[in-house]
């Protein structure tokens, strides 16, 4: 199924609304569903609609639930996130966070009770575009364990994402590395699950510990595990934005028996032009990316490129040509549409 932007959006509007969204959070998680499409983290996108629908019916989420801050300094800020939308939430976060980055030089912003807040690169995007360094990490609040530490073959840790946004000078270009800790995103497994595809070895170990190209083995019965990436310095990674997302906001750490699963968010935004002037900062890193790209391909033909590149690029081609949707992905919205009186 191919779908342009616009109607992908507004079909979303439509379905969280008839499922009691309030309007002006139906259209925040719309735009950041359709825009992780756009960039082509379709992991993130419009396949979590029937998802979050039946989150709000099992009253994991509180489509009218406000966030709400708990504890403030000038450059920092503890906020509850009350299980509202986590698109919602996260993005009231990051705009107090470039806010008092903007006054004091540095901010740090830590949220908990939140629920699942989607593609992290988006807010680290929005931070960059307004001349700050961003950074913002998640964590499961000890629930939503895919990982196995190093060495192991049991479900210990969260993917633990992480996200940080520079500036370059470039307008709406900025560099973005939006990165789990664990091998791959959960969603991407599931995405290829989806197609019938097969997924590398390296990203997942079936219950016995073995490795498997299967995605559907992540799953079980048995369940297997993803693996960190990198290996031990994944694994240490993943550690450090559990121990961050989670001690900070107080929303916890991988734990057992955590049943229900929430983000817990580290956000740090930094105003560069506290240090130096913030265009020369910007020209720095610009000019870094381009010589970085300069180097010879290894391959005749290939293209040396940096992080967010291909997401900048798949958002142009998809704006122009729309954005495609596998058949299972498209037939659970659709039957979530139906169910909610909405004929497609």
């Amino acid at each position: 199924m191919r779908i342009s932007a616009d109607e992908l959006r507004k079909l979303s509007i439509d379905i969280f609304t008839r499922a009691g969204v309030p309007k002006p959070a139906a259209v925040r998680v719309s735009e950041h569903l359709v825009s992780s499409n756009l960039a082509g983290v379709d992991s993130h996108g419009a396949i979590r609609i029937p998802q979050y629908v039946q989150r709000i019916r099992d009253g994991e989420i509180d489509p009218s639930a406000q966030s709400e801050i708990v504890n403030e300094t000038p450059s920092t800020a503890l906020i509850y996130g009350h299980w509202a939308f986590g698109q919602v939430v996260a993005f009231d976060a990051v705009q107090l966070a470039i806010d008092k980055a903007k006054a004091q030089g540095i901010s740090i912003v830590s949220v908990r009770n939140s629920t699942h807040i989607g593609r992290l690169g988006e807010y680290a995007e929005i931070m960059a575009n307004d001349g700050l360094i961003g950074f913002i990490a998640v964590n499961g609040q000890g629930a939503g364990q895919f990982v196995a530490p190093s060495g192991a073959r049991e479900r210990r840790l969260s993917v633990n994402p992480m996200a940080w946004g520079i500036p370059t000078g470039r307008p709406d270009e900025p560099f973005v590395l939006d990165i789990s800790t664990a091998a791959v995103a959960e969603g991407k497994i599931r995405v290829k699950r989806n197609r019938g595809e097969a997924i590398p070895e390296g990203w997942v170990i079936d219950a016995e510990g073995k490795p498997t190209t299967n995605p559907a083995d992540l799953y079980g019965p048995p369940e297997g595990c993803l693996l960190p990436m990198g290996g031990h310095k994944g694994y240490g990674l993943s550690l450090v934005v559990d121990m961050l997302a989670g001690g900070l906001s107080g929303g916890g750490c991988s734990r057992p028996n955590v049943k229900r699963f929430g983000n817990a968010i580290v956000i740090i935004a930094v105003d560069p032009s506290f240090i130096r002037p913030g265009q020369e900062v910007a020209e720095a890193v610009g000019s870094l990316i381009d010589y970085v790209k300069s180097a010879q391909p290894a391959k005749e033909g290939a293209k040396v490129m940096v992080p967010n590149e291909i997401e900048l690029q798949t958002r142009r081609q998809r704006l122009a040509e729309g954005i495609e949707i596998e058949d299972e992905t498209w037939n659970s919205i659709a039957a979530t549409a139906r169910e909610l009186g909405i004929e497609l």
